[in-house]
């Protein structure tokens, strides 16, 4: 990964959230969102929708609305074309009738 250097932020530290299956928060407060990263079954499409937001599905949406995932893809990643300041934190819905899971990698600026 490249060094980034966005304000506070002076990369390349990128944390993992935990990969989620339902609707959640990836990380509450300001951070700097580089990847999301969609696993899927194989068989079912995903519908993957990201904002700016600690607690629910609205406020600013980040990238395109309801990003739809292939069924046959199982490994799809959403990367912003520069790493993106999440002013409240991440939070990612998705809709899916099979098994997903969705991860976040970010920054929160703080020295790791």
């Amino acid at each position: 990964m490249p060094i980034v250097r966005v304000g506070k932020w002076s990369g390349p530290v990128c944390i993992q959230s935990t990969p989620r299956a339902a609707n959640a928060v990836h990380y509450a407060g300001n951070c700097l969102l580089y990847e999301v990263l969609v696993e899927t079954d194989g068989t079912n499409d995903v519908i993957v929708n990201i904002f700016d937001n600690a607690e629910a599905a609205v406020g600013t949406r980040i990238g395109n609305p309801n990003m739809t995932v292939p069924g046959e893809v199982r490994s799809w990643s959403y990367c912003p074309p520069l790493p993106r300041e999440m002013k409240k934190g991440i939070f990612i819905t998705i809709l899916c009738t099979g098994t997903c899971s969705v991860i976040a990698h970010y920054d929160t600026g703080e020295e790791g």
